[in-house]
């Protein structure tokens, strides 16, 4: 983890102070496998009952620490007590297991999780095993079994979510799978994994400022964190892109705001104009004009529903000089105006 800390000195102050929360948690005898035993409630591989003082709160973004039993609490009933534990929303986590510690559950929940430092061993219980080690983000789809051991003579450092995706995000997630249920990006790429690093610990962060909007705030990180993975997905050996239209495609995308002639985007890719439009249609299904137009319009989603931009700016940001002309483009993409859209989104 030296080389990451060495490139971004003012991270480092916030991943202490994660830590200690961290060993502050262990003290407490928790660890991930509390936590997926936490949330496996109800499912068939709980190990423990959940009591009303565990039981989160829905839409709340909750730190791994526990919170202390008020002395003199008041009974609570059982009915009281199923009314109380609605499904949680987001949980945001810093892990450490020792060597040796494990944990078996099956969650209603998707898992998201960077391994920081260390090695796992995960898997379904009685099916393929494959090792988690520094740099490899996972993907658990939700009622996946998962079993999982830290291994080696090191504590296993993990930061990552258990949350329910909103429905835009799944696509997104779709990833090859290393097991059924289980997705595994290995990244070589140190920029990118700082990037997503310094995303899940933003989101913990956030988890636990106390803001009246810090569900909101998390979810815009983690979203931003899917993103990252899934862009690195598509341009890395995984993808099924030649490397040239892999390297036009993110041309493409990190452009959104500027138009590109076919020429532009031909010349960046070492390809003729004739040969890029072929091989672009070819592999990716649309052309490359056409493809940074569909991009344009899903950020223009992502803006309408995280951000408080107008619509016109949210046009002008993406290179759309007419508003009207945006409208059209947006209602022929979506089938519904971006003002439609937005409080379609945000009305949820």
């Amino acid at each position: 983890m030296n080389e990451l800390n060495a490139a971004n000195p003012d991270f480092t102050q916030a991943e202490t102070a994660c830590e200690k929360s961290a060993f502050a948690a262990r003290d407490c005898g928790k660890s991930f496998g509390a936590v997926l035993t936490h949330f496996a409630q109800g499912s068939p591989s709980a190990r423990r009952k959940v009591t009303p003082e565990q039981a989160p709160v829905s839409g709340r973004v909750e730190a791994r620490l526990p919170r202390a039993k008020p002395k003199g609490r008041a009974h609570i009933s059982r009915r009281n007590m199923r009314a109380k534990r609605p499904e949680p929303g987001l949980v945001v986590s810093y892990w450490k297991n020792p060597p040796g510690a494990k944990a078996e559950a099956t969650l209603p929940h998707w898992v998201l999780g960077l391994t920081l430092d260390g090695i796992a061993e995960q898997g379904q219980p009685n099916g393929k095993r494959f090792l988690m080690g520094k740099g490899d983000l996972g993907v658990i789809r939700a009622n996946t079994p998962q079993r999982w051991r830290a291994r080696g003579k090191t504590d296993w450092h993990s930061i990552g979510c258990i949350f329910d995706p909103r429905p835009h995000w799944i696509s997104w997630m779709n990833w090859e799978e290393i097991a059924p249920g289980y997705m595994k990006l290995t990244l070589h790429d140190l920029k990118v994994r700082r990037e997503i690093r310094n995303g899940l610990f933003r989101a913990y962060r956030l988890g636990k400022s106390g803001l009246p909007d810090a569900t909101d705030f998390v979810y815009n990180a983690i979203e931003n964190v899917i993103l990252s993975a899934n862009r690195y997905y598509q341009l890395s050996s995984h993808s099924k892109y030649d490397p040239r239209i892999g390297n036009a495609i993110q041309y493409l995308a990190e452009n959104l705001s500027s138009p590109l002639s076919l020429n532009e985007v031909a010349t960046h890719s070492n390809l003729s104009r004739a040969h890029l439009a072929c091989l672009f249609k070819k592999q990716v299904g649309i052309g490359p004009i056409a493809f940074q137009n569909q991009q344009r319009i899903t950020r223009a989603g992502q803006m309408l529903r995280m951000s408080f931009l107008s619509i016109k700016q949210i046009a002008i940001e993406l290179g759309f000089k007419n508003p009207k002309y945006f409208s059209a483009c947006f209602r022929k993409v979506t089938g519904v105006n971006p003002r439609q859209y937005r409080r379609e989104r945000t009305s949820v």
